[in-house]
């Protein structure tokens, strides 16, 4: 559709720009119409389970997927957070008409949040409705984080990454040469081992 852009390629583009250190406040604006998670979900389909997954979305809601196994096109739309589309017959089930609603979930168990669509579907052959739901782990275009590169001062502060276990050259509160400048440092490293360091500074690259 004229004027539309497909969200994995917009996503592309703002982690691109955003490596390159450049604004990306408005490709982030068109991203929010990308809040529908792209990947394989997992779904039920009164009582048929198996593959669901959604190839293609672009920002005008346009969506391209499968559903067990046969291809559909459906739309999305963003402001009311529903998907419909319709399943084609495949020679062994008629025709079939979907719309399901986005809803947050957080399994119980391993309490790990997952996208979750729920609703019901009609089929051309038989009176009433059936319900169906599908999950997935996977992030939405529009929540996922933009990169951060490393030793890049943005919107004063800069991130400095470091392979050592300590920070034992960045004591808090001590000053630090980084590039032509002295700094002090605000933070020690995280615990995971992969040292950051958040300075306040001006908006400049800066080499150490």
């Amino acid at each position: 559709m004229a004027g539309a852009t497909d969200c994995e390629k917009l996503l592309n583009s703002r982690n691109e720009m955003r490596g390159h250190g450049e604004d990306t406040s408005a490709i982030d604006q068109q991203l929010q119409a990308c809040s529908l998670a792209r990947g394989t979900w997992t779904i039920d389909a009164n009582g048929a389970q198996g593959a669901f997954v959604i190839k293609t979305l672009d920002t005008s809601g346009n969506v391209e997927g499968n559903i067990l196994g046969d291809d559909f096109t459906g739309r999305w739309d963003t402001a009311i957070r529903t998907l419909t589309f319709s399943r084609p017959p495949n020679g062994v089930a008629p025709s079939q008409n979907y719309t399901g609603t986005s809803m947050p979930y957080v399994d119980p168990t391993t309490r790990v949040s997952e996208s979750t669509l729920a609703g019901l579907f009609t089929q051309d052959t038989h009176q009433g409705s059936f319900g169906w739901f599908a999950q997935t782990t996977n992030i939405p275009d529009s929540l996922a984080p933009a990169p951060i590169p490393n030793d890049t001062y943005q919107d004063g502060a800069v991130v400095l990454s470091s392979p050592h276990s300590q920070l034992s050259d960045f004591d808090a509160n001590s000053p630090t040469t980084v590039g032509t400048e002295t700094v002090t440092s605000a933070a020690h490293a995280s615990p995971d081992g992969a040292d950051t360091l958040f300075c306040g500074m001006s908006s400049k690259t800066a080499t150490r």
